[in-house]
């Protein structure tokens, strides 16, 4: 699911250049040679603002090149918020953020960032898959690495105002990256609230309302806290916070409607619920009060994952005994979702009762036949012995008395195989009854 990036003004131009028009033009730049040191070897992708390649140094070394597009470099607004990005994400200064690492101007006037080449995927990427679904596990360390991100952000007086799966990288060292810092604010930033009024920027369907009406008095950390809670209700129920329309629907859904409880949704532990819900408050107020109050919630969270949904928790490749389940549980009154209509695979726990309808063991008959078979043997030996006499030159054989064995009577024979026969066995490893 892509997500709609917009950020224009009432006196903006306007821009009419197609996103495949902008491909092409992209895609033209590859084999060009840019400050005489950079090769941009392959375009990486196309955005709203800028193209990203994979480009080589004259020393070998690799990088990633983002050069705004050919058709905004007039544009000085534009112009100037990219150029944020560089400071926005140095100032971090956090492992979770890809720094800036030169930045300069092409030959034909397009303004471009030397960043880290990184390997992996964004959230959007991985969404667009198709794969299985995220499992609430990872959704939390996504949460929590983000939200370390967000402190160190914060204390600096940067609030990211897009995050979104399209800015979220999973890289291939599991480690999580917060991109695109070209719309922060950054308190020390000579543009004012002021001169934002009147200005939409952002995302839509991650937009908190007083991002969506366009109050920047009031947007702080929080706001980065919503764009994130939303992010997470997106990949723990497959459902976007906004319903699928235009942006205009979208920004009045944003600005005018709370998010429905994400426990309405799907099927979910209560503390998974209940986290994501107060970061998707309405009210500012009633939000986290800061990213790190959030951070020590979804880490208490993840403490008490496998007590309270293990179903819920499992990675997607687990090597732990299963048991099947036909029947996904869900809170009371919770509409069912594509998700809690599948079969799970829950923990098999090894301290666990039977379940109370299984069969009658048939131990008791095995040890009855056991017996007897036993006793038949010792018989007929003894019988044997008697009727052949001992062996020539040998001397006898002294025999011990025989050891007592009590046999049950053929009526309590009788009635354990009738007891082990009776209704069908339960396999230890059946679940619940359909």
């Amino acid at each position: 699911m892509k997500g709609v990036g917009i950020g224009f003004r009432m006196a903006a131009p306007r821009l009419t250049v197609s996103v495949d028009e902008r491909t092409r033009l992209a895609q033209k730049r590859v084999g060009e040679l840019v400050l005489g040191k950079w090769r941009l070897d392959r375009l990486i992708g196309v955005g709203g603002t800028a193209a990203v390649f994979e480009a080589s140094h004259t020393n070998d070394s690799r990088v990633a090149i983002k050069i705004l597009h050919p058709d905004l470099a007039g544009v000085e607004e534009v112009r100037e918020r990219f150029l944020v990005e560089s400071y926005a994400a140095n100032r971090v200064a956090h492992p979770g953020v890809v720094p800036v690492r030169d930045e300069g101007t092409t030959a034909d006037g397009a303004v471009f960032l030397v960043m880290d080449l990184l390997h992996g995927q964004t959230l959007a990427e991985r969404l667009e898959e198709g794969r299985a679904p995220f499992s609430v596990g990872e959704v939390l360390e996504i949460a929590a690495q983000l939200l370390d991100v967000l402190v160190h952000a914060h204390a600096r007086g940067i609030v990211h105002r897009d995050i979104k799966p399209e800015n979220v990288f999973l890289a291939r060292d599991g480690r999580v990256r917060l991109l695109d810092f070209g719309l922060a604010r950054v308190e020390a930033s000579a543009r004012t609230h002021e001169s934002e009024a009147g200005t939409t920027l952002g995302t839509p369907a991650f937009m908190p309302p007083e991002q969506a009406l366009g109050n920047w008095a009031e947007l702080d950390g929080r706001s980065d806290l919503w764009s994130l809670g939303a992010t997470m209700y997106l990949l723990l129920s497959s459902t976007p916070v906004r319903e699928r329309g235009s942006v205009t629907e979208q920004l009045l859904g944003a600005m005018t409607r709370p998010v429905p409880s994400l426990g309405r949704i799907t099927a979910l532990p209560r503390a998974v619920v209940a986290v994501v819900d107060r970061a998707l408050a309405f009210d500012r107020e009633a939000r986290f009060p800061d990213a790190g109050a959030m951070q020590l919630a979804v880490r208490a969270v993840q403490n008490d994952l496998p007590a309270a949904d293990a179903r819920a928790t499992l990675p997607p490749l687990s090597l732990e005994p299963v048991a099947l389940s036909l029947r996904t549980p869900r809170p009371h009154g919770a509409a069912p979702s594509k998700r809690a209509a599948m079969s799970h695979v829950s923990p098999l726990s090894t301290t666990s009762p039977l379940p109370t309808n299984a069969a009658p063991s048939a131990l008791p008959l095995f040890v009855t036949l056991g017996f007897a078979v036993g006793l038949s043997i010792v018989i007929i030996a003894r019988l044997s012995v008697h009727s052949s006499g001992p062996p020539t030159n040998a001397a006898p054989a002294e025999l011990s008395p025989p050891e007592r064995v009590v046999v049950p009577p053929p009526s309590a024979a009788a009635e354990a195989l009738a007891s082990a026969s009776a209704g069908p066995k339960a396999h230890p490893f059946a679940g619940a009854p359909p």
